[in-house]
């Protein structure tokens, strides 16, 4: 549904619902090859969780019944509106065709877009083995990252869990960043503690960059975020080039932008504000776009196989 300002803006929780309901029939065509648009809303029926589609009723006059079929039959219609968009915004690129009311997986040549509907429809994402999804899926997004900068440019994943060449400690990490760029001196005020926080990753989860050229220090950044799960909308503060900073004396040269990524599919309503917080949002939209390239197809291929195995144990899941 394309924005349009403040109606967009104001229908952005209703219409993140419906995406969440398109996610919900576009699993199940992932699991059975095709399914109803309709059934995605079927959750929400059960639950009765039909309060953002409810008409307010004039006067007094107890018409809960006409209430509650008009806010179904709204639900029903916003989640064909969101299936209609992800067509629209994607075009060849969506794995699944819509014909009248029932979608029919087609599946995607690189397995991205159904690794990323697979790590959006999974609530419990902290249980082994569903817990590599989001380590996955950082990975993925680094990779990815580059494209945006275009030639020459590179990214290291620093987020926790680290792969043994980047380090263990967080210290570690940027004191590797720093002898790739020359722009991340571990240099912490004082008030921090010397060899940095006792675990995690303050919120940085990659660092992608490009140089100007080959002699001079003066590099464009790109500071990363990931968020997978459903809490996604209140991290989008969650990185801030001022406390990461604090770490480094804010040795870069040029001040980095921010990137925040996320598996799911961000209503159109979210996205300018959303942007204002969090920088560059990277949803899956987005990254199966970039993954359209064939550099972007590149970057992802030493995934596939881990994307398509987390994939698997997902639709196993849904029973």
């Amino acid at each position: 549904m394309p924005a349009d300002g403040g109606h967009a803006y104001k229908s952005r929780h209703a219409d993140q619902r419906s995406s969440a309901d398109a996610d919900d029939a576009e699993m199940l065509a992932l699991r059975f090859g095709s399914a109803l648009v309709d059934d995605g809303t079927y959750d929400d029926l059960v639950a009765g969780a039909m309060e953002d589609f409810e008409p307010t009723p004039d006067g007094d006059v107890d018409v809960d019944f006409s209430v509650r079929d008009v806010a179904e039959d709204t639900a029903t219609g916003r989640t064909q509106e969101m299936v209609d968009r992800r067509i629209a915004l994607m075009g060849d690129d969506y794995p699944f065709s819509l014909e009248t009311n029932r979608l029919t997986w087609g599946q995607s040549s690189s397995g991205l877009y159904e690794f990323l509907l697979a790590a959006s429809w999974k609530t419990d994402i902290s249980s082994k083995p569903f817990n590599a999804i989001p380590q996955v899926f950082e990975r993925v997004v680094a990779a990815l990252s580059v494209t945006l900068l275009g030639l020459g440019a590179k990214a290291v994943h620093v987020g926790h869990p680290r792969d043994d060449a980047v380090g263990k400690s967080f210290k570690e990490a940027v004191e590797h960043l720093h002898s790739l760029t020359n722009e991340w001196p571990w240099r912490p005020d004082e008030e921090l503690p010397p060899d940095g926080p006792p675990s995690g990753d303050d919120g940085l989860d990659f660092v992608t960059w490009l140089a100007a050229d080959g002699a001079r220090d003066g590099r464009l950044f790109l500071l990363g975020q990931c968020a997978c799960g459903d809490d996604w909308v209140g991290k989008l503060s969650d990185i801030d080039l001022d406390f990461v900073g604090q770490w480094t004396g804010q040795a870069w040269r040029v001040r980095p932008t921010k990137v925040f990524a996320t598996p799911h599919v961000v209503a159109d309503g979210h996205f300018v504000r959303a942007q204002k917080k969090a920088g560059i949002i990277l949803d899956r939209v987005r990254l199966c776009s970039l993954a359209s390239t064939e550099r972007g197809a590149e970057a992802i291929a030493p995934f596939r196989e881990n994307m398509a195995e987390l994939t698997k144990l997902v639709i196993e899941s849904a029973g």
